[in-house]
């Protein structure tokens, strides 16, 4: 069973690798679009990139294999 969660992380790592390229790259092209036109606003901006940023960092988690970002629990 050991082998087997080894291998399906290997796997999810591989995966990581071009996914994390081809969201960096939308969010790139993104970014410069927006900051060459401002179309649409900063809260535009926010609301759709945030969940973008958010994939990246999950991304590049799962690919330096350490633990995946979660949103605090704790309030103030």
């Amino acid at each position: 069973m050991t082998g087997e969660n080894k291998s399906l992380q290997d796997k999810m790592v591989i995966l990581a690798n071009p996914l994390l390229l081809i969201f960096a790259a939308i969010y790139f092209v993104i970014v410069v679009g927006y900051y060459q036109t401002g179309a649409g606003g900063p809260t535009l901006l926010a609301v759709s990139l945030l969940p973008v940023a958010y994939i990246l960092a999950t991304l590049d988690s799962i690919r330096k294999k350490s633990s995946i970002p979660a949103y605090q629990t704790k309030h103030n």
